[in-house]
Protein backbone atom coordinates (compact mmCIF):
# COMPACT_ATOMS: atom_id res chain seq x y z
CA UNK A 1 0.00 0.00 0.00
CA UNK A 2 1.25 3.52 -0.64
CA UNK A 3 2.48 5.63 2.28
CA UNK A 4 -0.18 7.71 4.03
CA UNK A 5 2.14 9.80 6.22
CA UNK A 6 5.53 11.34 5.55
CA UNK A 7 7.07 9.03 8.16
CA UNK A 8 5.76 6.07 6.15
CA UNK A 9 7.04 7.73 2.97
CA UNK A 10 10.57 7.89 4.41
CA UNK A 11 10.34 4.32 5.76
CA UNK A 12 9.19 3.05 2.37
CA UNK A 13 11.84 5.13 0.64
CA UNK A 14 14.54 3.50 2.77
CA UNK A 15 13.21 0.04 1.93
CA UNK A 16 13.29 0.88 -1.79
CA UNK A 17 16.81 2.38 -1.67
CA UNK A 18 19.22 -0.40 -2.67
CA UNK A 19 22.31 -0.25 -4.84
CA UNK A 20 21.60 2.08 -7.75
CA UNK A 21 17.86 2.24 -6.99
CA UNK A 22 16.52 5.06 -4.83
CA UNK A 23 13.29 5.38 -2.87
CA UNK A 24 12.18 8.56 -4.57
CA UNK A 25 13.43 11.45 -6.68
CA UNK A 26 13.05 15.21 -6.83
CA UNK A 27 13.85 18.04 -9.19
CA UNK A 28 16.31 19.91 -6.97
CA UNK A 29 16.92 22.71 -9.49
CA UNK A 30 13.34 23.02 -10.74
CA UNK A 31 11.87 26.11 -9.10
CA UNK A 32 8.22 25.43 -9.87
CA UNK A 33 8.38 21.81 -8.67
CA UNK A 34 10.12 22.83 -5.45
CA UNK A 35 7.54 25.56 -4.84
CA UNK A 36 4.75 22.99 -5.14
CA UNK A 37 6.40 20.78 -2.53
CA UNK A 38 7.22 23.69 -0.19
CA UNK A 39 3.64 24.94 -0.26
CA UNK A 40 2.08 21.53 0.37
CA UNK A 41 4.51 20.62 3.16
CA UNK A 42 4.31 24.15 4.56
CA UNK A 43 0.52 24.24 4.72
CA UNK A 44 0.57 20.82 6.35
CA UNK A 45 2.81 22.37 9.01
CA UNK A 46 0.58 25.40 9.47
CA UNK A 47 2.68 27.86 7.46
CA UNK A 48 1.13 31.11 6.31
CA UNK A 49 2.77 32.40 3.16
CA UNK A 50 1.09 35.81 3.26
CA UNK A 51 0.76 38.18 6.21
CA UNK A 52 -2.41 40.05 7.22
CA UNK A 53 -1.58 42.79 4.68
CA UNK A 54 -1.24 40.28 1.83
CA UNK A 55 2.54 40.55 1.65
CA UNK A 56 4.46 37.32 1.02
CA UNK A 57 6.28 35.82 3.97
CA UNK A 58 8.31 32.65 3.67
CA UNK A 59 10.14 32.55 7.00
CA UNK A 60 7.45 31.25 9.35
CA UNK A 61 8.34 28.23 11.46
CA UNK A 62 6.06 26.04 9.32
CA UNK A 63 7.63 27.20 6.05
CA UNK A 64 11.18 26.68 7.30
CA UNK A 65 10.31 23.23 8.71
CA UNK A 66 8.74 22.27 5.38
CA UNK A 67 11.83 23.12 3.35
CA UNK A 68 14.02 21.31 5.88
CA UNK A 69 11.81 18.22 5.63
CA UNK A 70 12.09 18.30 1.83
CA UNK A 71 15.88 18.72 1.84
CA UNK A 72 16.28 16.05 4.54
CA UNK A 73 14.93 13.37 2.21
CA UNK A 74 18.20 13.70 0.31
CA UNK A 75 20.63 14.77 3.05
CA UNK A 76 19.51 13.04 6.25
CA UNK A 77 17.19 10.25 5.13
CA UNK A 78 19.20 9.38 2.00
CA UNK A 79 16.20 8.19 -0.01
CA UNK A 80 17.07 10.45 -2.98
CA UNK A 81 20.23 10.28 -5.10
CA UNK A 82 22.48 13.30 -4.44
CA UNK A 83 22.60 14.06 -8.18
CA UNK A 84 18.90 14.97 -8.04
CA UNK A 85 20.01 18.33 -6.62
CA UNK A 86 20.82 19.28 -10.22
CA UNK A 87 17.65 17.88 -11.82
CA UNK A 88 15.50 20.51 -13.52
CA UNK A 89 14.05 18.92 -16.67
CA UNK A 90 11.78 16.15 -15.35
CA UNK A 91 14.67 13.70 -15.02
CA UNK A 92 12.97 12.22 -11.95
CA UNK A 93 10.14 11.01 -14.19
CA UNK A 94 12.67 9.37 -16.50
CA UNK A 95 14.29 7.71 -13.47
CA UNK A 96 10.92 6.38 -12.32
CA UNK A 97 10.01 5.06 -15.78
CA UNK A 98 13.37 3.29 -16.06
CA UNK A 99 13.13 1.72 -12.58
CA UNK A 100 15.86 3.83 -10.96
CA UNK A 101 13.44 5.13 -8.29
CA UNK A 102 10.42 3.57 -6.62
CA UNK A 103 8.19 6.62 -6.07
CA UNK A 104 7.75 10.14 -7.40
CA UNK A 105 5.72 13.10 -6.16
CA UNK A 106 4.22 14.49 -9.33
CA UNK A 107 1.05 15.56 -11.05
CA UNK A 108 -0.13 14.67 -14.56
CA UNK A 109 2.82 12.40 -15.41
CA UNK A 110 0.88 9.85 -17.50
CA UNK A 111 1.99 11.23 -20.86
CA UNK A 112 5.65 11.18 -19.84
CA UNK A 113 5.41 7.65 -18.45
CA UNK A 114 3.69 6.42 -21.60
CA UNK A 115 6.34 8.11 -23.75
CA UNK A 116 8.89 5.99 -21.87
CA UNK A 117 6.98 2.80 -22.62
CA UNK A 118 5.11 2.40 -19.35
CA UNK A 119 1.56 1.10 -19.36
CA UNK A 120 -1.10 2.32 -16.93
CA UNK A 121 -0.90 -0.98 -15.04
CA UNK A 122 2.85 -0.42 -14.45
CA UNK A 123 2.28 2.30 -11.85
CA UNK A 124 -0.31 3.61 -9.43
CA UNK A 125 -1.50 6.97 -8.18
CA UNK A 126 -2.05 7.84 -4.52
CA UNK A 127 -2.86 10.94 -2.45
CA UNK A 128 0.05 13.01 -1.21
CA UNK A 129 1.04 11.86 2.31
CA UNK A 130 0.33 14.04 5.34
CA UNK A 131 2.24 14.75 8.53
CA UNK A 132 2.23 12.10 11.25
CA UNK A 133 0.66 12.74 14.62
CA UNK A 134 -2.70 13.32 16.17
CA UNK A 135 -5.31 14.18 13.54
CA UNK A 136 -6.05 17.89 13.49
CA UNK A 137 -2.65 19.06 14.73
CA UNK A 138 -1.75 20.41 11.30
CA UNK A 139 -3.61 21.05 8.07
CA UNK A 140 -4.01 17.84 6.09
CA UNK A 141 -3.35 19.60 2.80
CA UNK A 142 -2.34 17.44 -0.14
CA UNK A 143 -2.75 19.74 -3.12
CA UNK A 144 -1.22 22.94 -4.49
CA UNK A 145 -2.36 25.76 -2.26
CA UNK A 146 -0.53 28.93 -3.30
CA UNK A 147 -2.05 32.36 -3.72
CA UNK A 148 -4.57 34.74 -2.22
CA UNK A 149 -7.50 36.66 -3.67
Amino acid sequence: KPPVTWDEFVEDGKKLTKGNTWGTALEGSNLSNNIHQAFVLGKQRGADFFDADGKPTFTSDGAVAAVKQYVDWMGKDKIIAPGNAEYNQNQSLNDFASGKVGMVLWQAADTTFQAHGMKAEDYGVAPVPVQSGTPGTDKQTNSMVAGIN
